[in-house]
């Protein structure tokens, strides 16, 4: 799972107004996110098909009307054992998954991206 989130500290005082400023917050937070789904999905192991299609980007908000955040990742139990690895159970198993790092490498690989996108944003601090 990825997760993108801010301290509220970083906004400058004098900005622009408070909806401009979500908007592009919102805007950079959708693009980032947008970028490591598409990214994580391309990396991801198929055999059917399903951890592909269940990988997914999500808003993540706590302060007010400000998106602060997003997520991206997968509901299905074996998600985290494709991106880690880990023993198999079952019976005649008992195997060893070698982790794929679908997520990792999508992250990694759109950092520069995601940093991009928030130098954009005129009002932060640098």
């Amino acid at each position: 799972m990825l997760v993108i989130d801010f301290d509220p500290k970083m906004f400058n005082d004098i900005v622009k107004g408070e909806d401009e400023m979500r908007d592009a917050i919102a805007g950079a937070v959708l693009a980032s996110i947008l970028k490591v789904s598409g990214r994580a999905k391309f990396y991801a192991p198929v055999k059917t098909g399903t951890l592909k299609r269940s990988i997914t980007p999500r808003f993540l908000s706590s302060v007010g009307a400000y998106v602060l955040g997003g997520v991206v990742g997968s509901n299905l139990k074996y998600a985290a054992m494709q991106e880690y690895g880990g023993p198999t159970s079952g019976v005649g198993k008992g195997g060893y998954i070698t982790g794929v790092h679908y997520l990792g490498t999508a992250v990694a690989e759109s950092k520069p991206y995601i940093a991009e996108q928030f130098k954009k944003l005129k009002f932060l601090k640098r």
